[in-house]
């Protein structure tokens, strides 16, 4: 295995595996986020088979990540923008590299918190939204069947 390296604020968009871009649409996304600064990054979308993206159809999320006193957030904002073959719903996970267990995880997805119980880690088999400490390394917080026309933010308390 590779190791990978992330400065402090990074964060890393990891899609599903495909062999050609038209292959499927962005279905499940994950974000490996990195603490220790504020990060941001913008997440393109288009059908990944034509040139319709010339006459504007793509999709774009903006994610942005805090650490303030012991609180880690991580914001993937509503998408804005629409292609043929966007998906309706995604999953979303999010791992966060923490040293600790957090004491609290907390999901709030549009205008509704989400009840994020602990489960050991195994994210993409479970139709609720869960959370486990890989650590000392890792917290990841699965969260299936989101909308993307509605922000999700997880937040971490250490």
């Amino acid at each position: 295995m590779v190791p990978l390296f992330g400065r402090g604020g990074s964060i890393i968009r990891l899609g599903p595996v495909m062999q050609r871009t038209e292959e499927r649409p962005l279905d499940h996304l994950t974000l490996l986020v990195y603490a220790g600064a504020p990060g941001a990054c913008t997440i393109y979308e288009d059908d990944g088979a034509t040139q319709a993206y010339r006459d504007g159809q793509h999709a774009l999320s903006e994610v942005r990540s805090s650490f303030d006193d012991g609180v880690v957030r991580v914001t993937v904002g509503a998408v804005t923008g629409a292609y043929a073959g966007q998906p309706s719903t995604r999953d979303l996970t999010v791992r966060i590299r923490s040293a600790d267990r957090p004491r609290q995880v907390q999901v709030r997805r549009g205008d509704h918190d989400v009840d994020v119980p602990e489960r050991p880690a195994q994210p993409d088999s479970g139709a609720t939204a869960s959370w486990s400490y890989e650590g000392p390394g890792w917290v990841q917080i699965h969260v299936p069947g989101t909308d993307p026309r509605q922000a999700v933010t997880v937040q971490l308390s250490q």
